[in-house]
């Protein structure tokens, strides 16, 4: 077992902890956020209003984690653990006055080649390094006032459930890697119930999102190289539906050249939906366009 304090990331979905460089695609971050993720509304150090939890993903606490081995328990597997008690929101306009604790926890069940990474980290993908990978998760958050506003108050609670499935072909026929995740968050309780539009308009308001989202992507790294290079094409599809607000959706069709893994790599991807359109506003009503974009990217860590 081990223990982290300080800031960290929050054990709660691959996605968030891929961070923003172990991503299978370059876009990673498509489903709804974790409060922890609404770091525009952070109280800066020393400050004394506003309202906010937690900074760019990561939040002050404490998280135990390891891992056990249930082979010989069961004939296969490996079981990776983690679990903390966190700031959560905060703040003299926050709907959580009485200083509650967030907490969260997070359960991988690796059924072929277990996972290695740094902590209790994750990856997208690992472009076949790792051998054949299945791995399927939960996660959970909760705090008591964690959403809401100053005067419309609403318990936070959000689940997660994801897989990362990655075969490498037989006979050097390259690798096939999926990614799917679903997230239902609850965040419409209390006197936030009926009156979402008010807190909305209310001071202290995180704009948390309520309902369910979920997304999938699948990735097929060719072989063979050309140049320096392989080239690796890939699918994605992203549908949030909020409880009181406008749905969304994207699919993404790209490709990507992967010249040494996450380290260095380029892509060329195509998006249609109202993913942006819409952004994070999940508002009573709001809708938005639907909308083409063609974009490039690149990587490189040194």
């Amino acid at each position: 077992m081990n223990l982290w304090a300080g800031r960290m990331l929050v054990p709660t979905e691959r996605g968030e902890l891929n961070g923003p460089f172990y991503h299978a695609t370059f876009e990673g971050f498509k489903t709804p956020y974790f409060p922890q993720d609404y770091s525009t509304k952070v109280i800066k150090s020393g400050g004394t209003g506003g309202v906010g939890s937690g900074m760019y993903g990561r939040d002050n606490g404490v998280t135990f984690f390891g891992d056990v081995d249930t082979k010989d328990m069961v004939g296969l597997g490996h079981l990776q653990y983690s679990m903390g008690v966190f700031t959560g929101t905060r703040g003299a306009n926050s709907p959580n006055q009485s200083d509650s604790a967030s907490y969260a926890g997070r359960l991988t069940y690796n059924f072929l080649n277990p996972e290695k990474n740094p902590g209790y980290y994750t990856s997208g993908t690992y472009y076949g390094t790792a051998g054949d990978i299945l791995a399927v998760a939960v996660g959970v958050n909760h705090q008591k006032n964690g959403a809401g506003s100053l005067n419309y108050r609403t318990d936070f609670t959000g689940v997660v459930a994801d897989v990362l499935f990655e075969k490498v072909l037989d006979n050097n026929m390259g690798v096939f890697t999926f990614n799917g995740e679903y997230k239902r968050f609850w965040a419409n309780g209390g006197n936030v119930k009926g009156n979402r539009a008010a807190m909305y308009a209310d001071v202290g308001n995180m704009g948390q999102f309520s309902g369910q989202s979920w997304t999938a992507y699948g990735l097929y790294l060719i072989p063979h190289k050309v140049g320096i290079g392989r080239f690796q094409p890939y699918g994605r599809y992203t549908s949030i539906q909020p409880e009181m607000s406008g749905n969304r959706t994207e699919a993404e069709g790209g490709m990507n050249y992967v010249i040494d893994g996450h380290n260095a790599r380029l892509a060329a991807f195509f998006q249609r939906g109202n993913l942006y359109t819409t952004g994070l506003n999940y508002a009573p009503g709001v809708t938005g366009a639907t909308i083409n974009a063609f974009k490039v990217a690149f990587q490189l860590q040194i």
